[in-house]
């Protein structure tokens, strides 16, 4: 599969969109031109504001923007669109019941070289937790076209996470986004792997590796971690009667979090988390990042293999 441009993808969709709408904005924060936002300040340049490094601030403009009308979509990496401007983005966005998009570029260990201080593992926990929001991420290009284009007229507060630079194709041209549901990309028995945003490459890596061992695995890509699509997890998890789920986050308050909260009152199959255990981010490339965090294919079918193996044992 080939590679696509994350921030490409964000910047032709957001023009098209400006094209369309007179009443679409975008805020950046110093960062157009790493998130490739910069043209848009040339083709539109009273609807396109850099903010400076001032995050909270962009939060509470989008916010009076929205309350004159307009469509702010904000846009800055991840740690800064999360625990940067909590703040605002709860009282003065959603609290105050305006309609604002946050892009949040970036995430978790696509920071990459940025480091520690830019790497985001509680992101998605922050977002979660706040009343009315609804918190999604994009796998690859041709799914984060597809969901800029299906929130861009909904009401609400809506914070999208995503890689920024390139991502592996996922979905082939016939992909048809269908908001809030889950994709099954494999039919398995065994294991159900469920996975979002750059994990879905690394869960379909560690598949091709489980498969060669005589281990069929479900794979489910998710892109909203709230709302959560609950059919398609309890289905699952009824099928194969074991769920390990690949976060890209803290497992604290991360898609292992939410998924084990939906899962817990049914009792149907014991939840799984792999991810960040309760650790800051770092300097490295994203592969070094990978494997440092037991992320990569090859650390991940290791311990799925092993809990499948203890699954067959009856231990739960």
């Amino acid at each position: 599969m080939s590679k696509q441009s994350m921030r490409d993808t964000l910047k032709t969709s957001l023009e098209q969109l400006m094209r369309r709408d007179p009443n679409v904005v975008v805020l950046d924060a110093d960062l157009a031109s790493a998130n490739g936002t910069l043209p848009l300040h040339e083709l539109f340049a009273p609807r396109a504001l850099d903010i400076g490094i001032s995050e909270a601030h962009m939060a509470s403009m989008s916010a009076g923007l929205s309350a004159y009308g307009l469509k702010p979509w904000a846009v800055t990496f991840t740690a800064f669109n999360s625990r940067r401007l909590a703040d605002q983005l709860t009282i003065s966005c959603a609290y105050a019941m305006q309609n604002v998009k946050f892009i949040a570029t970036d995430a978790g260990v696509s920071a990459a070289l940025n480091g520690g201080t830019h790497m985001s593992f509680e992101d998605v926990g922050i977002l979660r937790a706040i009343p009315t929001t609804h918190v999604l991420e994009a796998a690859d290009a041709r799914q984060l076209a597809q969901i800029i284009e299906a929130i861009a007229d909904l009401p609400g507060v809506f914070w999208l996470r995503m890689v920024r630079k390139e991502a592996e194709d996922i979905f082939d041209e016939d992909y048809r986004l269908r908001l809030y549901k889950g994709d099954r990309l494999l039919s398995g028995t065994d294991v159900s792997l469920i996975a979002s945003g750059l994990m879905v490459e690394q869960a379909k890596a560690c598949a091709a590796l489980l498969k060669q061992e005589g281990i069929q695995v479900d794979l489910i890509a998710l892109h909203s971690y709230k709302p959560l699509d609950e059919e398609i997890l309890l289905e699952t998890a009824q099928k194969t009667k074991l769920v390990v789920v690949l976060d890209n986050h803290n497992l604290h308050t991360g898609l292992y979090s939410a998924v084990a909260e939906t899962l817990a009152p049914y009792a149907v199959a014991p939840v799984h988390g792999i991810g960040i255990e309760d650790r800051f981010g770092e300097v490295g490339s994203q592969s070094y990042l990978l494997e440092t965090f037991g992320l990569d294919a090859a650390s991940l079918s290791k311990k799925v293999r092993i809990l499948c193996q203890r699954s067959k044992e009856g231990v739960r």
